[in-house]
């Protein structure tokens, strides 16, 4: 950008990772404590522990050794390609209504796959009021971003150059 001779000089340039643009974004919203990916699954597992008469698929595996860390990362993965809780609820429905097009013809599975959805929702619904006001979720900030984006006086008008990656999860291509 500087070495262009048309640039006689500069001012409001940033050079940012998708982290701290993050930050630049949400910057109010980081002052709480981030939560560790251990501390993800110690508070997933406590969330199943205390929901497993609700769970209506997961509740016969939901203490056995790993189900914590892979519904953790099942949260993480959400969060990585900008999935809310709105958009699994979103889902469950269109599943529970039979409008979903990936399993149109076959109930049985629709229906197993909306229970699948429900206990997914149910979990990460007591995850993100858990962690409401106390914590932060590094990897929930992505989907914020996308929402503050918008509204960001820091974007407003600025040409954006990216360098250097090889590739992009949904959350960050959005």
């Amino acid at each position: 950008i500087l070495s262009d001779p048309r640039v006689q000089g500069y001012h409001r340039l940033h050079i940012l990772s998708f982290d701290r643009l993050q930050f630049l974004l949400l910057g109010q919203n980081t002052a709480r404590p981030a939560v560790s990916q251990i501390g993800r699954q110690m508070m997933v597992h406590k969330i199943l522990r205390d929901n497993l008469d609700k769970l209506q698929i997961f509740g016969g595996s939901a203490l056995q050794p790993g189900f914590a860390r892979e519904m953790a990362n099942t949260i993480t993965e959400l969060h990585k390609y900008a999935q809310g809780l709105d958009e699994v609820e979103s889902l469950l429905q269109r599943l529970e209504a039979g409008e979903d097009s990936l399993q149109p013809a076959h109930d049985a599975s629709r229906r197993f796959s909306a229970l699948k959805f429900a206990d997914i929702g149910l979990v990460f619904r007591r995850y993100a009021e858990s962690l409401q006001d106390r914590f932060v979720d590094t990897d929930a900030q992505i989907a914020a971003a996308c929402k503050a984006v918008a509204r960001a006086e820091i974007v407003r008008g600025a040409h954006l150059w990216v360098d250097g990656f090889a590739s992009f999860t949904g959350g960050e291509m959005a």
